[in-house]
This record gives structure tokens, sequence and C-alpha cells, in this order.
């Protein structure tokens, strides 16, 4: 629940601004715009959550798969932002 109505405040607060979100947990991201991926230090992926999914070898791909996140998990969450649903 506190997850959720964090999610909530930064959509509502925020709408129609930049929002830089370090995430621990993908289903955090999984509606945002984008995905910054970082690795030692470095960016080493950029682009929407599900268009770096659809990429087999990429770094946020093995963690989806790895978390148990399919790419209906990715649709559901971006479908549900935009309806306005709060996941």
């Amino acid at each position: 629940m506190t997850e959720r109505a964090i999610q909530a405040t930064l959509r509502d607060s925020f709408a129609k601004r930049t929002v830089l979100c370090i995430a621990h947990r993908l289903r955090t991201i999984l509606a945002y715009d984008r995905v910054c991926v970082c690795d030692d230090g470095r960016v080493v992926e950029f682009d929407t959550p599900l268009n770096l999914f659809t990429k087999t070898d990429s770094l946020f791909r093995g963690m989806c798969d790895r978390a148990g996140i399919d790419e209906k998990a990715i649709r559901d969450a971006q479908s549900a932002v935009n309806r306005g649903w709060i996941e």
C-alpha cells in the first residue's frame, strides 16, 4: 500500500515534469516513460521498459527474467497508468 501511495503522489504531484527514480524493485518502474540501466557506473541502456524488454540480450530483460516479470506485466503497468489507475 505504501508503494502505491508513493507512486500516486509522484504521478499526481510531478505530472509533466522529469522525475529521476532510483529503484531497487523493477515493478516500481515498469510504467515509467524511460529506463536508464547503469552497469559499473556507466549508462548501458536507455529506452522504454517495453523496448528494453523486447531486446533479449539487454540487461533490463535479464533482470526482468530473473524477477519473473514478463511482457504482460509491463504492458499492464503501462496500461494502468494510461487509464489513470494506480498499480
